[in-house]
């Protein structure tokens, strides 16, 4: 699937938020899985991550503000170490471990990463997966969770998964409605500040990937 177009307004906004920001970068990718416009316009697409992108996700999460890297990681730290990036990136075998990049990618240029999406295979139960979804700051409110988020559902119901698990801090509303879009909850518990949440997961229409 090749890169779609974009909009000039919506391109040349998204030029000035990525040099404000300094969005992390990746080298063009074919294997683009799905396409998507946020509420701004932009069109983006969703790739597998790759073993390549290891400094990408180290640096896509040392940009990220404290906020968001507290409200997603229930942490405040600044920084991955190697421990983590392995678990991130080198764990990562597409069917157990499910790992994907949102971009917007533009053409003649590198990619520019947006926000990453994962789930991890229960060992207990292969058909439930705890799963995440981090968004750049500055792509934040215009769908672009909403979109990533339904793209992962629909990724591991492909592969057997029918339900997520997820935790998040108890004040981040957020992240739980992006749960409650893809399925039904069945469980959300709040304890010593973290929010458990399980949802059944239900398929998308086909107007969740254009």
């Amino acid at each position: 699937m090749s890169c779609p177009s974009v909009p000039a307004a919506s391109a040349e906004s998204m030029e000035a938020i990525a040099l404000r920001s300094k969005f992390v970068t990746l080298e063009p990718s074919g294997d683009y899985i799905a396409h998507g416009r946020l509420a701004n316009g932009l069109r983006v697409a969703v790739r597998p991550l790759h073993a390549e992108d290891r400094e990408a996700v180290r640096a896509g999460f040392a940009v990220l503000s404290e906020r968001s890297r507290s409200s997603r990681f229930v942490t405040s730290k600044p920084s991955l170490n190697d421990r983590e990036l392995h678990v991130l990136v080198d764990d990562v075998d597409q069917h157990d471990h499910v790992a994907l990049m949102l971009v917007w990618c533009r053409s003649g240029k590198l990619d520019v990463l947006l926000g990453e999406g994962r789930f991890i295979r229960l060992h207990r139960d292969p058909t439930i997966a705890d799963a995440s979804v981090t968004i750049g700051d500055d792509i934040q409110g215009l769908g672009a969770g909403r979109f990533l988020t339904r793209v992962l559902a629909d990724v591991a119901l492909d592969l057997g998964v029918e339900r997520f698990t997820a935790t998040m801090t108890a004040t981040n509303t957020a992240s739980l409605r992006l749960m409650q879009s893809i399925g039904t909850i069945t469980q959300n518990t709040v304890a010593s500040g973290a929010r458990e949440v399980v949802v059944d997961l239900t398929p998308g229409v086909p107007a969740t990937r254009i």
